[in-house]
């Protein structure tokens, strides 16, 4: 591809479309509910136990079932578990999805709930809810796990595969009204105050371990713990993280 301005903005807006993955059969913990209608689109919606809503956001690519291994702590914590397939992800309607319309779903996803106790979110999902708690969605507890940085680390390495100058992709997306300097979770941080607890594994590969230092250090109120070993996936599925999660989030 060249680096003029009209292929760069065609790359910019195929990079906000997310592959869909094969989902796996719905654990029998859920209950699924028929698409939750939000701003940007319905939304595919699961639910499991009753109380105040605990919000599970899953990354980018992926979807709700990423999220199941926190069900079960937190239906016995008697909260409710609500997760759901972000727009252009999983069963949800769209093809294209920033994390501006991320966000957007989380909201409305929230406001369905009549409000979310919580949230726990993985990679891009974390980006997404720093967004919606920046612009004044409430929550008591917030636990992210592996965060992005800043959304420009993502742009400049896909233009860096492509072989394309990374200044000149990023002006792109800022020309279709992405405003990239504001896809920064410490941007965000400055107008938030609500508890947060990271968690983040050495070796992941996908988000860098020093972010959860970064943004913690932005962030008024926060815990950053480190484990080794689970990568950026894994970790989600790791007993001793989804119970140290889950526990935080209910005290």
């Amino acid at each position: 591809m060249s680096n003029n301005v009209d292929d760069l903005q065609e790359l910019a807006r195929n990079l906000l479309r997310p592959a869909r993955h094969p989902q796996r059969p719905p654990a029998d913990v859920w209950e699924r509910f028929d698409s939750v209608p939000t701003r940007y689109g319905p939304v595919a919606t699961w639910s499991a136990g009753s109380g105040p809503a605990v919000l599970l956001v899953h990354g980018w690519e992926g979807n709700h079932a990423d999220m199941e291994a926190f069900v079960t702590p937190i239906v016995r914590a008697s909260r409710r578990a609500v997760a759901f397939d972000l727009p252009a992800h999983g069963e949800s309607a769209g093809e294209f999805a920033s994390l501006w319309d991320l966000a957007t779903a989380l909201e409305d996803v929230a406001a369905w709930c009549d409000g979310a106790d919580a949230i726990v979110a993985h990679s891009a999902g974390c980006a997404a809810a720093s967004i919606a708690l920046g612009r004044g969605l409430e929550a008591r507890k917030v636990a992210f796990v592996a965060p992005p940085l800043r959304y420009e680390h993502f742009i400049r390495f896909a233009a860096q595969r492509q072989g394309l100058d990374g200044d000149r992709l990023v002006a792109a997306f800022d020309t279709l009204g992405y405003e990239i300097d504001r896809l920064d979770i410490r941007t965000n941080a400055a107008s938030i105050d609500v508890p947060l607890l990271i968690v983040h594994s050495t070796d992941d590969r996908i988000c860098a371990a020093e972010n959860a230092t970064k943004i913690g250090d932005a962030w008024k109120n926060s815990t950053v713990e480190f484990v080794e070993g689970l990568g950026h996936t894994r970790i989600l599925r790791d007993p001793a993280v989804v119970e140290r999660i889950a526990t935080y989030i209910v005290a």
